[in-house]
């Protein structure tokens, strides 16, 4: 099962990736937020892969997706280290009654569970880093 697979609201995603979904080996983890009072947690990062064929509403030099994903129904958190560059392997997998999330690099390392996962927003943005690949 893919790790699109178990986050809900993937309609878009699945559009923008039809051949299946994007790599997660180089995820570069922007924030991590907590919700008050326990209403989720959002994890903000983004992708190596583009879309062969963008929505015509992103910009056209546009090289880079950025996905918020936010976890509902917190089972556990774990963030040890943080760097001015968190690029890693970010894996998202279905365990038995949750969603496991977890994260390794750039100096930072997060371990979650949560009861769901959904998609929260899906953009596009120029990186100049990027571009200079």
């Amino acid at each position: 099962m893919s790790w699109l697979e178990c986050v809900h609201s993937n309609v878009f995603l699945k559009r923008l990736f039809p051949a299946g979904a994007p790599s997660l080996r180089e995820a570069w983890l922007h924030g991590v937020t907590l919700g008050e009072g326990g209403t989720g947690v959002g994890l903000r990062f983004d992708i190596r892969d583009y879309p062969e064929h963008p929505p015509r509403k992103w910009h056209v030099t546009s090289n880079t997706v950025q996905i918020v994903l936010v976890g509902h129904g917190v089972e556990r958190l774990v963030i040890t280290g943080w760097g001015v560059n968190n690029v890693g392997a970010l894996v998202i997998r279905r365990i038995p009654g949750a969603i496991e999330v977890e994260f390794e690099g750039g100096g930072c390392k997060l371990a979650a569970s949560f009861a769901t996962l959904s998609v929260a927003s899906v953009t596009a943005y120029h990186d100049e880093l990027r571009a200079s690949i």
